[in-house]
């Protein structure tokens, strides 16, 4: 059985100073020219990413069993020759020795590079790679190595030193992500500075000649210029695959699980029952076993139940509102440079949801761990609810005329008869015409009349006693 997450969204209302934050954080008046930038690299990236039919590219990998291309397989040549081949036949026993070992591990790298582009397809193929990885251009990258080009080189170190980490061994030159986050965490800062000094010039509170702002802004074009030009490092092969993020099952198992067991919980009480969901139980389960374990760009981005995931139902929770809805009046926003048109966009609300969950730091970020966990921990009890909607019904009912509990289908010795019984039992006394069971119904009806007349303290006969019934039932 299937079970939806069919209550209120798991996600509540939305704290009014992360929203606050979040804009703040956006450089203020630079909040939608920010937007714009993010949404035009992002289609960029998209469009490349569509000229490309990387499924077809994926499945020729896994037939050719990883065999790398026949240019890059060239290109290991050519180092190959030239000079190393050279330095080999000149050289001495100890250099011989040196570039034999050299070969040996550039045969291994290559080897390494080929299963790294196998297990990147097959991924890809079986659609097991995490949207944590997909919906980042770090990821879309990665997924370039797919294609057939000559990529591998040799790492070389800085100039005016001799030696260095991973000195002449095989990797890629990749765009330098790290390098980008730190400059945009950068810009983010410098912007906010900007929005800042630009409020006191308007509103008269300082009368410099404009200068340090002119500085402000120097540093915002110099931050720019970075980022726009991509920056590339060597990256190692071991690096690369590491970046790789898959779909996490094991959280998706743990989940279900958990799921089952609450929807199960709910089932087995009875309405009289006065259990409640224990939900900090729940939380401390979901914390320690679920969230503990688990790779955390995956239970944001991916679906972990249902068809949406954390990230997709916040995005939409924060699109069914209005900026007033989280504390952000109009004079705010227009304080802010932001026109408030009722209503927050798409990309307004993935932009407040990026601001929230942040760069991939998400274990140091508290307000999301306890917002991932609350929106766990609500949909185990919306299952453990549902458990409760599908309980079978009580065998407990409440007599007002007689003023006591009465127990219905019991046996003649007064034992209750469980449901996955009852209908056994009525059909093989209904069924049933031998002498010894004829007699057997004789006595019970003369036992349960006797036992009427003794709780009643008066006679009651057996259409009376239906007509008891049909009105208890009504109740």
């Amino acid at each position: 059985m299937a079970y939806k997450n069919k209550k209120k969204s798991p996600l509540k209302g939305a704290d009014p100073v992360l929203v606050k934050g979040a804009y703040e954080a956006a450089g203020g008046g630079l909040y939608q020219q920010y937007v714009e930038q993010y949404h035009r690299a992002m289609m960029n990236l998209a469009n490349q990413f569509r000229s490309w039919d990387f499924g077809t590219g994926a499945q020729r990998i896994i037939d050719a069993n990883g065999r790398l291309p026949q240019g890059e397989i060239n290109g290991i040549r050519k180092q190959l020759g030239g000079k190393m081949k050279d330095d080999y036949i000149n050289g001495d026993n100890a250099k011989k020795e040196e570039l034999t070992a050299e070969v040996q591990k550039m045969h291994e790298e290559m080897g390494q590079y080929a299963d790294l582009r196998k297990n990147l397809a097959e991924n890809f193929k079986s659609k097991s790679l995490s949207q944590s990885f997909l919906r980042t251009p770090q990821g879309q990258e990665m997924l370039e190595i797919m294609k057939d080009q000559t990529r591998l080189t040799k790492k070389k170190c800085p100039e005016g030193q001799d030696d260095c980490d991973d000195k002449g061994s095989l990797g890629v030159m990749m765009t330098d992500w790290k390098l980008i986050n730190d400059t945009n965490k950068a810009k983010r800062d410098i912007e906010m500075q900007i929005r800042q000094m630009e409020k006191l010039y308007q509103d008269g509170a300082v009368y410099y000649d404009g200068t340090d702002l002119d500085a402000l802004y120097d540093q915002l074009n110099d931050l720019n210029a970075l980022i726009e030009s991509k920056p590339k490092k060597w990256t190692s092969i071991s690096e690369m695959a590491n970046s790789i993020s898959l779909i996490d099952q094991s959280a998706i198992d743990l989940l279900a699980q958990a799921r089952n067991s609450a929807y199960l919980k709910g089932k087995d009480t009875l309405p009289e029952d006065k259990t409640k969901f224990q939900r900090d139980k729940a939380g401390q389960i979901v914390k320690d076993v679920i969230m503990k374990s688990s790779n955390q760009g995956s239970l944001i981005y991916d679906v972990m139940f249902g068809d949406k995931s954390f990230y997709d139902n916040m995005v939409t929770h924060i699109m069914d509102h209005k900026y007033s809805d989280f504390g952000l009046t109009e004079e705010y926003l227009d304080s802010m440079g932001i026109f408030d048109d009722g209503t927050i966009d798409e990309q307004e609300a993935q932009h407040i949801a990026n601001e929230f969950i942040g760069d991939g730091e998400f274990e140091e970020n508290e307000t999301l761990q306890k917002e991932l966990q609350e929106y766990f921990v609500q949909h185990l009890e919306n299952n453990y609810n549902l458990g409760k909607e599908d309980r079978r019904q009580s065998y407990l009912e409440y007599d007002e005329s007689l003023n006591k509990t009465q127990i219905e289908d019991r046996d003649a010795d007064g034992n209750y008869i469980p449901d996955s019984q009852r209908e056994d039992n009525t059909t093989s006394t209904a069924t049933d015409t031998s002498e010894e069971n004829i007699d057997n119904q004789e006595d019970t009806s003369e036992t349960d009349t006797s036992d009427a007349n003794i709780n009643d303290d008066t006679d009651v006969n057996d259409d009376d006693d239906e007509d008891d019934d049909d009105d208890d039932t009504q109740q």
